[in-house]
């Protein structure tokens, strides 16, 4: 059975509008998957990956984060990274997971992520969350499963409303399907064990 952390309403609904302004005004990338030889630009693997990133950073939305954190409720763990993600027609996130116990692990999932396994912040995820932001009315796809392993046993959809967040351990393998018709916005964070600094 795949292991939810908790799943609940998360962000507030300014919060939420805050993030839809953001798929309005700020500019979008495609979300890339470095394979080796990229010398960094991050060339897409389109059929692992194919989604588009919100140019945003944790420090234009403090807000945000914090409700996430205050949400989960995990005082040793703060958000590390976040992306706000947007998948239209076409778009998906094949099977994945968002934590690796090293390099090794990382390539024996898929071989052509030579620069990936580079990035360490791959190896110090413990919670991922994932938020739908908004769907269309004429969304078909871009269903969130997770998976109890990488053959994909016990897999669980995770049907959220708008707003709605779920928190599960960052080792589990999970995948968005692919959007067939619609359009669909959610804001994945990563915790990681907080950070202490001595004074």
């Amino acid at each position: 059975m795949v292991r939810i952390t908790k799943r609940g309403f998360a962000l507030t609904e300014e919060s939420i509008e805050e993030l839809l302004d953001c798929c309005r005004d700020v500019a979008k990338t495609d979300a890339r998957i470095k394979t080796a030889g990229s010398h960094g630009r991050g060339v897409s693997i389109p059929d692992y990956r194919k989604t588009h990133r919100v140019v945003i950073n944790q420090t234009m939305i403090p807000d945000t984060m914090n409700e996430l954190e205050e949400w989960l409720g995990m005082p040793e763990l703060e958000v590390a990274q976040i992306d706000l993600l947007e998948y239209v027609k076409g778009d998906h996130f094949s099977l994945h997971k968002d934590t690796f116990s090293g390099k090794k692990e990382l390539l024996e999932l898929n071989p052509k992520l030579k620069d990936l396994a580079k990035q360490t912040h791959l190896y110090d995820r413990e919670v991922s969350t994932s938020t739908l932001i908004y769907t269309s009315n004429n969304l078909e796809g871009g269903e969130l499963y997770l998976f109890e392993d990488k053959e994909r046993n016990g897999s669980q959809v995770i049907d959220l409303k708008v707003g709605e967040t779920v928190a599960f351990p960052s080792n589990t393998f999970h995948e968005v399907t692919k959007v067939t018709e619609g359009r669909r916005v959610s804001l994945v964070a990563w915790f990681r064990k907080r950070l202490t600094h001595s004074v």
